[in-house]
């Protein structure tokens, strides 16, 4: 594995050790705070997780149906873009305000 796994890897150890240094403290001390925080450090673990989980995904090579799935993904994503994008002149051709005259007078 190449570094940004071992940082994504570091980012999930670090969020437990964390997760669990606040919790220990809520524990000793009955805090309320502290509990707000330790809770607040589950959703930084379950991101880091999530992120670890993404950067392994997007490191695996391509297989063999990749380019079909990927041509087709554009297209329907690209699709909805362009209707809203001529919508969008659209409205503006139709809707666009006047500029007022100049003194036609000159």
């Amino acid at each position: 594995m190449n570094g940004i796994h071992t940082l994504a890897r570091g980012s999930v150890v670090i969020g437990l050790v964390v997760l669990g240094l606040k919790y220990f403290a809520y524990y000793l001390t009955g805090s309320v705070a502290l509990l707000s925080d330790a809770i607040e450090s589950i959703v930084n673990v379950a991101t880091a997780v999530v992120a670890l989980l993404a950067i392994r995904w997007s490191s695996q090579p391509a297989d063999e149906r990749a380019s079909l799935w990927t041509s087709q993904r554009e297209l329907l994503g690209q699709e909805p873009a362009n209707a809203q994008t001529a919508r969008a002149r659209r409205r503006e051709t139709v809707h666009a305000p006047r500029r007022p005259r100049e003194n036609l007078a000159r």
